[in-house]
């Protein structure tokens, strides 16, 4: 049961940003694949703003019991 969130446009602060902001969505059986995609190219985004001293990173969080994952975060 694959499934999309949309990250809306927003302007984000530092800090941490979940989104959803709670909940989250199934992830079946038949899942194999997760695919974060930012677009940098928004109006005030990262092409915008390509200053120094800028991280991002992808935050997953685990419910219900323990699972192991492997992966990629590409940059590009």
């Amino acid at each position: 049961m694959a499934g999309t969130f949309n990250i809306p446009l927003t302007t984000l602060p530092p800090g941490v940003h979940n989104f959803p902001a709670s909940g989250g969505a199934a992830i079946a059986d038949s899942d194999s694949l997760a695919v974060l995609t930012i677009d940098r190219t928004v109006p005030g985004g990262l092409n915008v703003r390509p200053g120094t001293g800028r991280l991002a990173r992808a935050q997953v969080t685990v419910t219900g019991t323990a699972v192991a994952v492997a992966g990629t975060l590409t940059v590009s």
